[in-house]
């Protein structure tokens, strides 16, 4: 995976559950980081599908409910296990879920995003 990140990513640990498109069944998964472009999940899928996503936001912040679509995966690991990982990249994010975004960040992430408020979220 090459680094083009557009957003700063913030490393967050949330349940999230997707479909994908054209198929009946649900995965979960856990979310690791997040942005106002997309996540990485603890998944491996392949590159190019489109999903429906929702993510579970703790307490009131309420869930985020996106179409994304996979653009990178990662296998890292050794002798202690094998990790798998995508890159999903949203395709629709309103501003009410880019606020609930800030809402999490604001409660669960408050030093770490105070000390990179230039930088977009």
């Amino acid at each position: 995976m090459s680094d083009k990140r557009q957003y700063l990513r913030w490393s967050i640990y949330l349940p999230v559950k997707y479909k994908i498109e054209g198929q009946d069944a649900e995965f979960s998964s856990q979310v690791k980081d997040i942005s106002n472009g997309g996540i990485c999940i603890s998944d491996y899928l392949p590159r190019d599908i489109n999903l429906d996503i929702k993510i579970g936001m703790p307490g009131d912040i309420g869930d985020i409910r996106v179409r994304g679509k996979s653009v990178w995966q990662e296998e890292t690991g050794g002798k202690e296990g094998r990790h798998l990982f995508s890159g999903i990249k949203f395709l629709t994010l309103s501003y009410s879920d880019k606020d609930k975004i800030y809402n999490y960040l604001y409660r669960y992430k408050r030093s770490e995003l105070l000390n990179n408020w230039w930088v977009s979220v």
